[in-house]
Formats: structure tokens, sequence, C-alpha cells
């Protein structure tokens, strides 16, 4: 995850208005990544790109009231792309983590 879509996500977290504004509209809490999931980081990923249309909608409704760096990140197709082309490579590594926990939960590992 880049620090972009991070600045991006935190900003929506800890902004009240924007929060709100972001359910209004049926979108998802964004999920930021933390250390003890494994797949965090393909879930706040996901949350992004879920999101990005209603973020993109947002923005142009209440321009005055979002953060100019913010906006411009938001406005960024570049980190758009890149949080696409992350998220194929960890669905990848994801599903293989998720099989191997899977199976040493119930007592053995398959490779």
């Amino acid at each position: 995850m880049s620090m972009n879509q991070f600045s991006i996500l935190s900003f929506v977290t800890y902004t009240i208005n924007l929060q709100g504004w972001l359910l209004e509209k049926g979108g998802m809490m964004p999920q930021l990544p933390n250390e003890t999931r494994w797949n965090s980081q393909l879930d706040c990923i996901e949350s992004y790109l879920k999101n990005h249309s209603t973020y993109m909608e947002i923005r142009g409704e209440h321009m005055e009231d979002i953060n100019e760096n913010i906006g411009k990140l938001i406005d960024n197709v570049a980190i758009k792309r890149e949080a696409m082309n992350l998220q194929s490579q960890l669905q990848i590594i994801g599903t293989a983590l998720d099989k191997v926990f899977k199976y040493s939960a119930h007592g053995f590992l398959i490779f």
C-alpha cells in the first residue's frame, strides 16, 4: 500500500464529516492495515477501490471541506491504478495465506 492511499484512508477514517458523507452514499468504512492480520493490506486496498468513485463524488460536492492535498490524491488516477495492481498481486498471496492458516489450524500443512 502506498503512502498516498494510506493518507486518503486515514483522512477519511479520522474525519467525522467525511465518514458521514461516505456512509450516506452507501460507501463502506475504510479498512486501515494492521500488523495482526495477514490480509489487512488487501482489505485496505479493496476498501479504497470500492470507495474510490464515492470519494470522487464527495470531493465534487464538498471541495471546500476537504484538505487540498487529500483532494489532489483522490483526483490522481495513477494512485487508483497502483491500487488495482497491488490488489491483483495481493489476492494471490492472500489466498495462499488463507489456505496455509486454514490447514495449519487443523494440524497439518499443505504446500
